[in-house]
């Protein structure tokens, strides 16, 4: 059986004394414990496995986003031209790789385009579009921004 985390607060603190009666029952005077109470209830209430979603939604599009900036990047930095056919193919292995890895955990959309034609014509809910997308927006922009530290580059390529 679980405690939650009111019953592991109030019944003893770490040492295992017990709350003596000097101490208020909850902080109401200064207002802490209600807006503690509040976070603490919407963590808990918080859909895990939309999170996780999500989340590696974020990763899938960051790591997407990383491998097409690099090899941009790379050719750019040693200074040789290459083809459509090397930019698609490192696409492709991109896509084939995130795709294999959280397929089975977010739907592995990585476009703000496929998740709301998922969403038009497929079971995809509306209510989880918003966060797909910020997720999208996230690790694409993560992404760019941590390959121009890592590159060095400048804005203007």
């Amino acid at each position: 059986m679980k405690a939650s985390f009111r019953e592991f607060s109030s019944s003893s603190d770490i040492s295992g004394s017990t709350a003596t009666s000097s101490q208020p029952k909850n902080d109401l005077e200064n207002g802490d414990s209600m807006l503690n109470n509040t976070f603490v209830d919407w963590l808990h209430n918080i859909d895990r496995s939309l999170v996780c979603k999500v989340l590696a939604e974020m990763l899938g599009t960051f790591v997407l986003m990383f491998c097409i900036c690099a090899i941009i990047a790379i050719m750019h930095l040693i200074g040789v031209e290459v083809g459509l056919m090397e930019y698609a193919a490192t696409e492709a292995l991109t896509v084939t790789v995130i795709v294999f890895s959280i397929r089975a955990i977010s739907g592995t959309h990585f476009n703000p385009a496929v998740t709301i034609a998922f969403a038009t014509v497929g079971p995809f809910p509306w209510s989880k579009v918003p966060l797909y997308i910020l997720a999208q927006i996230v690790g694409s922009a993560l992404a760019t921004y941590i390959e121009r530290l890592v590159y060095g580059l400048d804005q203007s390529l």
